[in-house]
């Protein structure tokens, strides 16, 4: 038997007739299987969400009958797992009982193999070491599906996440041509529907993988797939065919995964069909309420759209051209440096020649002086368009949020006077799911009624990770860093100064908690230990933080964790404020009582010596907490003196024995807690009043 090629498979196979009529059923096996029974195969991470969601989906968008959903995961037991003869009973079950009008959607989500030149699903039980008797062969596969009398068939192949032999779970695997042209969905022979459709789509081309998207514990097709089907990929006019579909998968899911991956990763879904125009084929049609907001939305929404996508356009043109422009000047200034450099090899031997004077020399250098001014002019002026260019990009995006956080909060207020009448108790979950409609991607994963929730995802463009580490979007901006002679309580170091960032970020909304840290490095290095796990991890060195980032991001599967800047952590503290605190003046150096201190922070005037729970003071205006008091926090800059004028995207010393750190402490005096001041600590200190909170930067 030739050597197995293996690779990973998510299948996704779905037959949807184009018109949903009276006498129409429609019929769904859905399988995800994240776990297998073999010790040898490794496991996935979504394949199961992948089932549930378009489950519910299915149900919910697209009238399916519960009772015809049937779901097979590896999480279930007995009749519902996904091993070889659940599957085929269930697919031969169908097949009986399913006619020419009918709907039929079979979804597999897990790994596959190819051995012997043929193609292999594993199911539950698969054994690697003997594929050929234990997997469900592609040909079989084919076979059952041929026999189901639907007229129209649509089978999706969301393939190529990771290899199946245990421990190899990271290595890079591709959709195999061998694979893709193993699948085969036909028309059924004995139907007689002048519309027939049979088509595949694959979730990336041949030579391509399928990838995972970390934050929602899915594949980036299925995830668009459900998307598209409940109307996203709908014409103007309310339908979804199967072209537009196609387009729309085309469009988002190459775009989303570089976006949140890197531009070096590439998916691009793509199709083959057979019938009677099946790119015309209408899988849903949207109606009433739900088409009218539809055509106001993607009106909207195309307009904007076409709004970025020109300046975007022309901001890399601009940017081809400004790098051209700035390669020339400095061919030139090496072109002279050359020059130069032949001379005073020349100078002084026989080579030397008539022209070779002082003269001669002060007039290159002159030269070189001028290329050089020019390059640095080019160069400022490069730096500003490329910061106007990526601030109207940013107000555009930030217009278009206000709009969005305006509608939310006009349905909240709705939501509340339904749950506030005396006839509204039993009308919550109606009235949730009626709420998050307008907002699916904000309200996915969010319990009934967690308003909170909602508004952090949509409000400050809040994401959570794996460690329910919370972080929200920091937009680009210029602000005055610094304090004014005048703040009580200004030191020396606190020079002001205009300060421009000219890239977004994501920032934690607390410092990193004792549970946190555990979570990530499994000890706690904690003086405050009883405090809890929600209490500020501390006792931490920089060289600490710097591994604890490290494994993080290893664990996260990015690289875009790291400490803030100086310059980012003062500017989200301030929250676009230029007051000593967030919230206002201070009026307390000391520890006695600080009004807008004591709502915003705690410090050695009400912190009872002691660290206290993240999230209990005030957050600012940007739903930030604790960047008043609690512990000081690490930044990744050396400290050193400010800069006298305006400053871009500034990193602090290139060397020095001391790294910031910014906030106040539960310990400090209220004047060490304004927005503005300063301190620096050795990178080696490990104290009970330092911690640190986290950014994430933005995937470019």
């Amino acid at each position: 038997m030739m050597r197995a090629v293996v690779f990973i498979v998510t299948t996704f196979m779905v037959m949807l007739t184009a018109t949903f009529c009276m006498a129409e059923t429609r019929w769904a096996v859905l399988v995800g299987i994240d776990r297998y029974q073999s010790p040898q195969i490794s496991r996935l991470k979504g394949a199961a969400n992948d089932a549930l969601s378009l489950a519910e989906t299915l149900k919910d968008s697209l009238d399916f009958p519960e009772r015809n959903v049937l779901v097979y995961t590896s999480d279930a037991s007995g009749a519902q797992l996904p091993t070889t003869g659940n599957i085929v009973k269930a697919l031969k079950y169908i097949a009986r009982k399913a006619t020419e009008k009918d709907t039929f959607v079979m979804l597999f989500s897990g790994h596959g193999v190819t051995s012997g030149g043929g193609g292999y699903l594993l199911t539950y039980g698969s054994d690697l070491g003997a594929i050929e008797f234990t997997g469900l062969p592609l040909t079989k596969l084919n076979q059952l599906l041929g026999r189901i009398k639907a007229s129209h068939k649509l089978l999706l192949v969301d393939a190529c996440r990771n290899d199946p032999e245990s421990g190899k779970g990271d290595k890079e695997n591709l959709l195999a041509e061998t694979f893709a042209r193993g699948i085969a969905v036909t028309p059924f022979t004995g139907v007689k529907v002048r519309s027939q459709v049979a088509a595949t789509l694959f979730s990336s081309e041949e030579g391509q993988r399928a990838y995972e998207w970390p934050d929602k514990d899915r594949g980036f097709f299925s995830y668009f797939l459900e998307k598209g089907l409940k109307g996203e990929a709908a014409d103007l006019d309310g339908s979804v065919t199967l072209g537009g579909l196609v387009k729309y998968l085309r469009r988002e899911v190459p775009d989303q995964v570089q976006r949140i991956l890197g531009v070096d990763r590439m998916q691009v879904p793509w199709a083959k069909m057979e019938g009677n125009d099946p790119g015309s084929w209408v899988i849903n049609r949207l109606k009433g309420d739900r088409l009218a907001d539809l055509k106001e939305k993607a009106e909207a929404k195309q307009k904007k759209l076409d709004e970025l996508a020109k300046l975007e356009k022309e901001n890399l043109t601009n940017r081809s051209k400004e790098k051209t422009e700035v390669a020339r000047w400095e061919q030139n200034i090496s072109e002279l440096d050359n020059q130069i450099a032949e001379m005073k090899q020349r100078l002084g031997t026989s080579a030397e020649r008539n022209d070779d004077s002082l003269n001669a020399m002060l007039a290159m250098i002159q030269e070189k002086e001028d290329e050089q001014k020019r390059l640095e002019a080019v160069k400022r002026k490069r730096q500003e368009a490329e910061a106007k260019r990526r601030a109207e990009i940013e107000r555009l995006k930030a217009e278009k949020n206000v709009k969005l956080v305006a509608a939310l909060e006009k349905d909240l207020r709705k939501y509340e006077q339904i749950m506030s009448s005396p006839y509204g108790g039993d009308m919550q979950e109606a009235a949730w799911k009626s709420l998050i409609a307008g907002y699916p991607e904000a309200a996915r994963g969010l319990e009934v009624g967690d308003k909170e929730g909602i508004i952090f995802k949509i409000k400050y463009g809040g994401i959570t990770n794996r460690f329910a580490m919370k972080f929200v979007y920091i937009g680009p901006g210029t602000f005055m860093m610094g304090s004014p002679s005048g703040e009580p309580g200004r030191d020396d170091d606190e020079r002001k100064h205009r300060v421009t960032l000219t890239r977004g970020f994501h920032m934690q909304t607390t410092e990193v908690t004792q549970g946190q840290w555990k979570a990530v490095m499994g000890g706690n290095p904690s003086y405050f230990k009883s405090c809890g796990d929600d209490c500020p991890v501390e006792q931490v060195s920089f060289k600490d933080v710097q591994e604890f980032i490290q494994r993080l991001n290893q664990k996260e599967g990015t690289n875009k964790y790291r400490l803030p800047t100086e310059a980012e952590w003062e500017y989200a503290s301030r929250a676009g404020t230029e007051t000593a605190l967030a919230n206002g003046r201070i009026s307390e150096l000391d520890c006695d009582y600080d009004a807008n201190l004591d709502a915003m922070g705690w410090y050695c005037g009400n912190a009872d010596k002691t660290t206290h729970r993240v999230t209990q003071k005030k957050a600012n205006r940007w739903g930030l907490y604790d960047m008043h008091g609690n512990v000081w926090e690490w930044c990744q800059d050396r400290k050193g003196d400010y800069p006298s004028g305006h400053v871009t995207d500034p990193k602090g010393l290139s060397s020095g024995p001391y790294r910031v750190s910014r906030g106040g402490s539960y310990g400090g005096s209220a004047g060490s807690c304004r927005s503005a001041n300063r301190n620096g600590d050795s990178p080696g200190n490990q104290i009970s009043n330092l911690g640190f909170r986290l950014v994430k930067d933005l995937v470019k």
